[in-house]
């Protein structure tokens, strides 16, 4: 007589933070650009070696989200790292991992506090970053030379290729331009959204791009303003003191250190500096969009 095969128990799925949707935020963030920047898409024209990222077909420069991601999610894992070392995973791809932490963050009871905030292959992150996008007029990208070195004569390197040691790459210039994104939370503890708000800034030290080590990639970030997009649990305070009490939150996690504030306000007045340094230059020299594009 042939038995009915045994159903296998179904095993409760481990809550992701996504079961319910309570709370939507938003952050809309001010660059300025205070260097060239050299966020590219890896492929030339035949004249550039490398073009940057645009909007659309052949429209305004745009730095994508992604590589702002990258940057700040590479900042918060360093902070978290420095105050709890083995409370934080650290990618195969890019170092050894800590034996207490190897394989952890692929189980989502167990993911470690910067895989929660921007997930990884089994988890979804609580973090989307969108494409900062420029502000104003369509403008002229610039042409920048760079020279390979042979490091044994201290000449030209003699390389093959269509330009030799020669590389023409296409770059946004550095004159205080303006760059608008949006950073949007899904469920996020107060924590998440102070780490992000907190680590922003830092992208001016860090740099964001290629060619980091020729001046490329400096970025200032003027304004970060917290807007609550959804709200179905209940709460009710204000934008500006939740955004507090999230800077508060993340500043607690990492042992009550005042230092990113006081950073945030830093870059925060450079950036005004260099909007007012490039408004005062309009009215001294041409304006870069009307330089010649290629």
């Amino acid at each position: 007589m042939a038995t009915e095969p045994q159903q296998q128990a179904v095993q409760p799925q481990p809550p992701r933070g996504f079961e319910s949707l309570h709370q939507i935020i938003s952050l809309d963030v001010t660059y300025i650009t205070n260097g060239y920047l050299s966020v590219h898409t890896g492929y030339g024209d035949g004249y550039y070696d490398d073009l940057v990222i645009r909007e659309g077909d052949g429209g305004k420069p745009i730095i994508p989200g992604s590589t702002i991601k990258g940057v700040v999610r590479s900042l918060v894992e360093s902070i978290l790292a420095t105050i709890s070392p083995n409370n934080i995973c650290v990618p195969e791809t890019c170092g050894p991992v800590p034996p207490v932490r190897k394989g952890a963050c692929k189980n989502p009871t167990s993911s470690c506090d910067a895989c929660q905030l921007f997930g990884h292959t089994k988890q979804r992150s609580r973090v989307t970053f969108h494409d900062a996008k420029l502000e104003g007029d369509p403008l002229c990208t610039l042409e920048r030379h760079h020279v390979a070195i042979d490091r044994t004569y201290g000449t030209a390197a003699q390389t093959s290729g269509k330009g030799g040691a020669l590389a023409t790459m296409e770059a946004v210039p550095g004159n205080a331009l303006q760059f608008n994104g949006k950073i949007t939370f899904i469920n996020p503890k107060e924590w998440m959204v102070g780490a992000v708000i907190e680590t922003l800034p830092l992208i001016h030290y860090a740099g964001l791009g290629a060619r980091k080590s020729r001046g490329y990639g400096d970025l200032l970030v003027q304004s970060v303003d917290l807007k609550f997009t959804l709200r179905l649990n209940g709460e009710t305070t204000t934008p500006e003191k939740h955004k507090s009490a999230c800077i508060a939150a993340w500043t607690q996690k990492i042992g009550g250190t005042d230092q990113f504030s006081q950073l945030r306000e830093k870059i925060r007045e450079e950036a005004e500096k260099a909007l007012k340094e490039a408004k005062e230059r309009e009215t001294e020299e041409p304006a870069l969009s009307e330089a010649p594009q290629r």
